[in-house]
């Protein structure tokens, strides 16, 4: 929507989506590598009750209003988001064929509210310097059960009527705001600095019951200052080096899966050194993008699964890396273009591989874009490639339980789509994975890793092959 100083964008969407089964894979051997045979079938797990299966039903509701105003050379922009997330699954824990006297099964519906709104304001790019400088406000509240139903359940009962309402074990609620600036001067015609502040005030409160037990309050509220600085030289017309330092907070909270006493998880604090050089030649049409990075990060969040939970912990970790980027127009119309990762991230107290952080990451692909009267069509073909991952599954009191390897993945994805002439329409049909690989996600002992000999870990493996059609009405 257009008017005078004015335009704007209203957009919504909703999502729906079922998922039948639980993929998983037992990892038993004493070398930690992946057995042969171990895959639970990804469209049908075992079944939890009565030959049925276990499943997950989500929907979803996002809306955003973007607004423009023009104030002289000045523009003030409004963005506001809401999102309305529900979710219920049941899980098979045992990961063994139905049994009504042993079955071990969870019930975990959880929903999640989110409001944001952003106000800020842009200078001309021609001043002498020039800024963007604005307020930030979020709130949010999530809401999770967390229910075990082990053995002698009724085999001829429905699934989902085994789990009849039960008072809530798990309610978050929280707010927060900043005000935030950056701007850039030019100390030469060829020697710029640019940085930026923020400052953020949270509070965030729980209401907490764990393993049945009366539920607790708790709460937690605090004021951080972030920011980053970087100075630039444009070597030549087509160069530009850099160096930069940056530093970030994640915000903390509580965990869901632990006793209240223990529950509290620390701001995460981030230092970034940075330093590289970005190109552009032949008009834009070749572009190279190169750096070297060190992160230092104070209570790192880390989280694993114990077999019954998700559990958060704070560490100290590093990481220290480098990524290359490049991007060439073979046409107009037609491009390659690639990024590759490499990043040594470890655990700062073991100098252990940080769990689940591969050393290698890479993508390539090529795409085509055509403009002609009836609109656009894109169509893109990539490949993504992560490197070997290391899982180590907390050992539940059993010292003999093996860490997982993930071996080495690459993945095949692929997209088509249609814009409108005005934008205002669009049709995409994609596919990920679309060789249907997979890798294990996480891993963790499973049920019996206490008395099973040998012990056992089990790995819910990534998601195979996804095909989506997505159609977007702008208004």
């Amino acid at each position: 929507m257009q008017g005078g100083n004015f335009d704007g964008l209203l957009f919504y969407q909703y999502d729906d989506q079922s998922i039948t089964g639980d993929a998983g894979q037992y990892l038993t051997n004493n070398s930690g590598n992946v057995p042969d045979g171990g895959v639970v079938d990804f469209i049908k797990s075992n079944s939890t009750l009565a030959g049925q299966d276990t499943f997950t039903d989500m929907t979803q509701h996002r809306a955003s209003f973007t607004g423009n105003w023009a104030l002289s050379d000045y523009k003030l922009t409004s963005q506001t988001t809401y999102t309305d997330f529900a979710q219920s699954k049941v899980i098979d824990v045992d990961g063994l064929p139905y049994s009504a006297a042993t079955a071990d099964v969870v019930y975990n519906p959880e929903t999640l509210q989110q409001f944001t709104q952003e106000l800020r304001l842009a200078s001309p790019d021609t001043q002498a310097i020039p800024f963007i400088a604005g307020v930030y406000f979020h709130q949010a509240s999530y809401d999770t059960n967390y229910v075990d139903r082990d053995g002698g359940l009724i085999a001829a009962a429905p699934i989902r009527s085994l789990f009849p309402n039960v008072p809530d074990v798990f309610k978050q609620d929280g707010w927060s705001v900043a005000a935030f600036a950056s701007a850039s001067y030019d100390l030469t015609n060829r020697l710029r600095v640019d940085g930026g502040a923020r400052v953020t005030y949270e509070e965030k409160e729980v209401d907490h019951s764990f393993a049945g037990n009366p539920s607790v309050n708790l709460s937690r509220d605090g004021t951080v200052v972030d920011g980053n600085v970087a100075l630039l030289f444009d070597a030549t017309d087509e160069v530009t080096t850099y160096v930069s330092y940056g530093h970030g907070t994640k915000s903390g909270g509580f965990s869901d899966a632990a006793a209240p006493a223990v529950s509290e998880v620390k701001d995460e604090v981030a230092e970034s050194y940075e330093a590289g050089f970005k190109s552009l030649f032949n008009g834009g049409r070749l572009q190279f993008d190169f750096n070297i990075f060190y992160t230092e990060v104070t209570d790192f969040q880390f989280t694993q699964f114990n077999g019954a939970g998700f559990v958060t912990s704070n560490i100290d970790v590093a990481s220290q890396g480098a990524e290359a980027t490049a991007r060439v127009f073979l046409t107009d119309d037609f491009q390659v273009y690639g990024n590759a990762v490499y990043s040594d991230a470890r655990d700062d107290a073991t100098d252990e591989v940080l769990e689940r952080a591969p050393l290698w990451d890479a993508m390539f692909g090529a795409k085509y874009e055509h403009l002609y009267s009836g609109g656009a069509i894109r169509v893109d073909l990539n490949a993504s490639h992560t490197s070997t991952l290391y899982n180590d599954p907390p050992k539940s009191g059993n010292p003999v339980i093996v860490a997982a390897v993930g071996d080495p993945i690459t993945k095949l994805n692929a997209s088509i789509g249609w814009t409108s002439p005005d934008e205002r329409y669009e049709l995409v049909l994609s596919g990920r994975n679309l060789t249907d690989e997979f890798n294990i996600a996480f891993a963790s002992p499973d049920t019996c890793s206490l008395t099973c000999l040998p012990p056992e870990a089990y790995g819910p493996i990534t998601q195979g092959r996804t095909v989506t059609l997505q159609g977007t009405l702008k208004y």
